[in-house]
C-alpha cells in the first residue's frame, strides 16, 4: 500500500473542500447580497487572512514534503499536523448549527471535509506505525 500517494490525494481533496467551503461563503456576493460581519474590524480581517493562508499553505507544504520525505520522523510530524485539522474539522459543523437559517449546504460540505480529515489521520497513524 502506497500511503504517501493516498495521503497526498486526500490532502488535495481536503484543500479542494476548503476552497469550495470558502467559495460557498462568498457566493452571495455574486448575486448582490452582503456577507459583511457586523463589528468586524481590521484585526478580524488580519486574523482571518492569516488563518486562511495557514489552512491552505500547510497542506500544500505537506504534499510537497510527502514527495521528498517518507521516513519515520516525517511520518510522526505528518500525523501530528493532521490532528489539528481533524479537531477543527470536527468542531466547525457545530459552529453552524446555531445559525439561523441553518446553512445546510455548508454543514454537508463540512461533514465531508471531516470525513476526509478522519481518513487522513487514520492513514497517517497506520503509516506512522508501519515499519518502525
Amino acid at each position: 500500500m502506497n500511503y504517501a500517494l493516498k495521503i497526498t490525494n486526500l490532502w488535495m481533496l481536503l484543500i479542494l473542500g476548503l476552497l469550495i467551503h470558502s467559495f460557498m461563503f462568498v457566493f452571495p456576493l455574486f448575486i448582490g447580497h452582503s456577507i459583511a460581519i457586523a463589528d468586524a474590524g481590521e484585526q478580524y480581517l488580519f486574523a482571518l487572512t492569516w488563518m486562511f493562508l495557514l489552512c491552505m499553505l500547510l497542506p500544500m507544504l505537506l504534499i510537497l514534503l510527502l514527495q521528498i520525505f517518507q521516513g519515520h520522523a516525517f511520518r510522526k510530524i505528518h500525523f501530528a499536523i493532521s490532528l489539528p485539522y481533524l479537531l477543527l474539522s470536527a468542531a466547525h459543523p457545530f459552529e453552524n448549527i446555531g445559525l439561523n437559517p441553518l446553512p445546510w449546504d455548508q454543514v454537508i460540505l463540512q461533514v465531508f471535509i471531516l470525513t476526509v480529515s478522519i481518513t487522513i489521520s487514520v492513514l497517517g497513524f497506520k503509516w506512522m506505525k508501519l515499519d518502525r
